[in-house]
């Protein structure tokens, strides 16, 4: 999730007991929550695969900023380049960080940027590396593959990476400034073509198809056939 604040608050829970028995589990005794306050704008955020740690990216300080969340502690890494996007490998072995030559725009169509690589082990930087595109978001594989969209070039190229060469592996056109996610699988990259955003709204199905948006109360979506004939009825089948 992208969020960009001046002040971020974090709120984490340190159990000092657990109690459990066959019918469930039931709290001994914690200590009250702790709130760690991060006084620094945040650009992305990823947490380690242990939950002891979150790794928050910060474009205008030019800092990846390490929060141990078992203790409040605040550590950071420095760059000379705008850290940006985050991810993490699937197993948690490793942390991949997009770094920016430039701001995003719309008209640069010959594109560079830098990957760094951080080792959540040591909580230390491994390696930087040079990449042909402008990376706006990244996903990473188990397999030590890179994939990373475009953050300028209005449509460009979403660009695969071997992460143990860092020679490129193959490319496809895509609209800048994509959001990408893995699926579980890691054999699909997932990316929108619109952002779709709700507010102030609960309980509600929304399923988007690219030319088609469906929006219905959760309690509702058993009447989605009756619209699926209605549409087959006034000749729209191109939409189902």
């Amino acid at each position: 999730m992208k969020f960009y604040i001046k002040t971020l608050r974090i709120l984490f829970i340190i159990a000092l007991g657990i109690g459990s028995s066959l019918t469930g589990v039931s709290m001994v005794s914690a200590q009250p929550p702790k709130i760690i306050n991060i006084d620094f704008p945040v650009t992305d955020a990823v947490l380690s695969e242990d939950g002891n740690t979150i790794y928050l990216s910060s474009k205008t300080d030019y800092k990846l900023y390490i929060v141990d969340l078992t203790d409040g502690n605040l550590d950071y890494i420095s760059f000379d380049k705008m850290p940006e996007s985050l991810d993490i490998t699937p197993q948690g072995d490793a942390i991949y960080l997009s770094l920016l030559t430039r701001e995003h725009n719309d008209y640069i169509w010959v594109q560079e940027g830098y990957i760094a690589e951080i080792d959540p082990g040591t909580r230390s930087l491994v390696r930087e590396f040079w990449i042909d595109e402008d990376p706006y978001d990244i996903v990473v594989t188990s397999n030590s593959y890179l994939y990373v969209s475009p953050g300028s070039g209005q449509w460009d190229t979403i660009r695969g990476y071997n992460l143990s060469s860092t020679s490129g592996v193959g490319s496809v056109f895509i609209r800048q400034r994509s959001k990408v996610k893995l699926h579980p699988s890691e054999n699909y990259i997932y990316a929108p073509k619109k952002l779709v955003a709700l507010v102030g709204v609960k309980n509600l199905v929304v399923v988007d198809t690219g030319d088609t948006l469906l929006i219905c109360r959760r309690n509702r979506s058993q009447d989605v056939k009756d619209l699926v004939e209605q549409l087959k009825k006034s000749g729209l089948d191109e939409y189902l």
